[in-house]
């Protein structure tokens, strides 16, 4: 993976900053510490970046502190992120409360024979206004409302919506069938870098062709508007990501995200 060094550091400086336009940021030589005021019990928002390869007592103080500083935040959770998952050892006393969080980082690679079987019949729209929002709100009710809960997903939603009819350059797009919005994805552009984000079908649409649809749109977007790199970052158990290499993606790193229930 050598090649991608430099598009590696690329998504690095990407997905700071798409989580900086939502979260307040405290950072030192080590760690990037993110604090997100609206919605303080998002994992993604409310996470502490390990910037650097660190040894391992250094590494095991860290993460003390950083669970400790949530606990008196009143917090439920301690999410620390990293490019390389630690030694056992780093790990030892908290198995019992933790969860690992494995992610690959997928970057569009053009084909000459792509297999892009889109449809017809589906209308795409980026966000516009408030009703739009409110789309947006239903799709993330019906997607994880019982894992999630109803006012989780309904905050959550908002944040995304309302941030995309704001200056932050993140765009949501929608997909309609028959005026009923199925399917939506973000769309992050940062120095060249277009991160494509929160990217979902709903399971009764799903294997259909709506998927390849959403992507293709936002990737004929992102190369429109000169993105020279096109990312997603996939959960490495998601069964979606054999879709993303059949589109041309691939991976080029992974990382690490460390979750302390407490």
């Amino acid at each position: 993976m050598n090649q991608y060094l430099k598009v590696q550091e690329k998504i690095k400086l990407s997905e700071i900053a798409y989580i900086s336009y939502f979260s307040e940021r405290y950072e030192n030589e080590q760690i990037i510490r993110f604090r997100d005021s609206q919605m303080n019990d998002m994992h993604f928002h409310n996470s502490t970046h390990i910037k650097k390869t660190l040894s391992k007592d250094v590494l095991q103080q860290i993460l003390k502190e950083e669970i400790e500083l949530n606990y008196q935040g009143n917090k439920n959770f301690c999410r620390v992120t990293i490019d390389e998952l630690p030694d056992e050892k780093c790990l030892e006393g908290y198995h019992e409360k933790l969860e690992i969080e494995h992610y690959g980082n997928y970057v569009y690679v053009p084909m000459e024979s792509p297999k892009w079987d889109t449809l017809n019949g589906y209308e795409i729209r980026k966000i516009t206004d408030y009703s739009m929002v409110e789309d947006l709100v239903s799709l993330d009710l019906i997607q994880d409302s019982e894992i999630l809960g109803k006012d989780f997903c309904e905050r959550r939603a908002r944040r995304i919506g309302q941030a995309s009819l704001s200056e932050i350059p993140v765009d949501t797009y929608i997909c309609y069938y028959d005026k009923i919005p199925v399917g939506s994805c973000e769309l992050f552009l940062y120095n060249g870098i277009a991160k494509i984000e929160n990217f979902t079908v709903l399971p009764e649409y799903q294997r259909r062709g709506i998927g390849t649809t959403i992507l293709k749109y936002v990737i004929d977007i992102a190369l429109l508007k000169k993105a020279e790199v096109i990312y997603l970052s996939a959960d490495e158990e998601d069964t979606a990501k054999e879709m993303y290499k059949n589109l041309g993606f691939e991976k080029v790193s992974e990382s690490y995200a460390l979750l302390y229930k407490l």
